[in-house]
């Protein structure tokens, strides 16, 4: 907004000079433009965050390669007056920037005290190796997560929040692919103890990367535990989190959250139904096996029965007029995203000997209907990334039919041209209402031909 209110200065300044109005209201406008708040500089705070980062593996690596030259006590007085001062020196440069109002030294500070955390980690695994302590090699993963979550509420940071989010989900992975053990505890830890600094700090970013480190820790959970009902579980988990980022837009405890959890969600979605649409693939990844014991049912059914009281609540808000009904023309294509889970939960108890396309086919008509409906939605709302969304997802699907489907070459012919000619109108439209949009704000009449105000 600065460029802005500078040229509105300007102005003013000019406006004033050509007797076009007085002093007093030009003031009286620029009052009602004040200057922006300092914001916090993102570009010094991801490039020193990773700067940091680097920076900490490198001095890692310079010491592990004279590590072993080096006696025990300065090995370990090493170890701490490093991660002390990398802290100290942040926590300074934090302190400073709050006293001088400026944003860069805090950020500065703030890179400074991920180094610390990163010495903290490096700490762990040098310690164990001096005095030779046999462990499981996970926890190191865990208490240097647990280490930076307690850095992100003493320091109520982002950065630190982000790391101890990636190290939990890091516990979890090495547990799955070195042990096959399930972390059932991880996804909660992340969600439980992040996501309400998240949601203090109104934090966007934090909040993204905390949701893909959740989806992730689930996943690789599920996966190690029992991967037959691995994918019906991440599909409910994206229609959770459509469904519940759409009730969030409403609410007014953070409502910003919810395109996040929309977006996110929608991304996850539609690559998995995307998939389901290969009769093959529907067949082998659509089923249920609940032969480990309770858990697998916890797994499968948790998710599910949460995706379906977001949806619930979803069309609660649709009835009372809020929610996806409060948009110029509603996303009621969403809609279909309960749908396909409610289809795909049922054909998970069908017979195996039933016909591939039998699933593979009402998921395919779903997927076409969510294109032509983002599609007709972004033309009427004048969104173009509603419609190349809808346009990728359309052509993909025509793509993967065309291979499976279609093997005379002028049957293919037609149905290049029967999409091309989807495509071109699809513009044509979007052309055609832009236009006729412009025409009605310039005078001032809306759709329904009610007067703007």
């Amino acid at each position: 907004m600065k460029k802005p209110i500078r040229w509105l200065k300007r102005e003013l300044e000019r406006w004033v000079g050509g007797n076009l109005i007085t002093r007093e209201q030009a003031d009286r406008i620029a009052q009602l433009y004040p200057e922006p708040k300092a914001r916090l500089p993102w570009n010094v705070i991801l490039f020193g965050g990773l700067g940091a980062v680097v920076v900490g593996l490198g001095l890692i690596l310079l010491i592990a390669y004279n590590w072993e030259a080096i006696p025990k006590l300065i090995k370990l007085a090493i170890v701490f007056v490093v991660l002390l001062g990398a802290h100290g020196a942040g926590l300074w440069l934090r302190r400073r920037g709050e006293q001088s109002g400026s944003p860069g030294t805090g950020a500065l500070g703030e890179a400074l005290n991920i180094l610390g955390t990163m010495f903290f980690g490096a700490g762990i695994w040098l310690v164990a190796q001096i005095y030779n302590i046999q462990e499981h090699f996970p926890n190191g993963f865990l208490f240097w997560g647990l280490g930076a979550l307690a850095a992100a509420w003493a320091l109520f940071s982002t950065g630190q929040a982000i790391m101890a989010a990636v190290l939990f989900a890091s516990w979890s992975l090495a547990e799955a692919i070195d042990f096959r053990t399930p972390v059932h505890a991880a996804p909660w830890m992340i969600g439980g103890l992040l996501g309400p600094l998240a949601f203090l700090k109104r934090s966007r970013v934090l909040l993204a990367f905390l949701i893909v480190a959740v989806v992730f820790t689930v996943g690789t959970a599920v996966i190690s535990y029992e991967d037959d009902i691995a994918f019906s579980v991440l599909l409910s988990a994206a229609a959770l989190l459509v469904g519940a980022g759409i009730w969030l837009r409403t609410r007014m405890v953070f409502p910003e959250s919810g395109p996040v959890f929309v977006v996110s969600g929608l991304i996850a979605y539609f690559l998995l139904a995307y998939l389901l649409t290969f009769p093959d693939l529907a067949r082998d990844v659509i089923g249920v096996d609940f032969n480990g014991g309770v858990g697998p049912i916890l797994y499968w059914l948790v998710p599910l029965l949460l995706a379906i009281a977001a949806w619930s609540g979803v069309i609660a808000d649709t009835v009372r007029r809020r929610g996806i009904a409060t948009e110029r023309f509603p996303a009621y294509d969403l809609f279909l995203i309960p749908l396909l889970l409610v289809l795909t939960q049922i054909a998970a108890f069908l017979p195996s000997e039933i016909e591939r396309w039998w699933i593979a086919a009402p998921i395919n008509v779903i997927v076409l209907a969510h294109a032509a409906g983002l599609m007709a939605r972004g033309c009427l709302n004048e969104s173009v990334g509603t419609m190349v969304l809808g346009s990728i997802l359309f052509g993909a699907l025509t793509v993967a039919r065309y291979v499976d489907l279609f093997e005379s070459l002028w049957v293919r012919g037609i149905v290049f041209i029967l999409v091309g000619g989807v495509l071109i109108g699809q513009g044509l439209v979007y052309h055609r209402i832009r236009k006729l949009h412009a025409t009605e704000r310039a005078t001032g009449q809306t759709t329904t031909g009610e007067t703007t105000t």
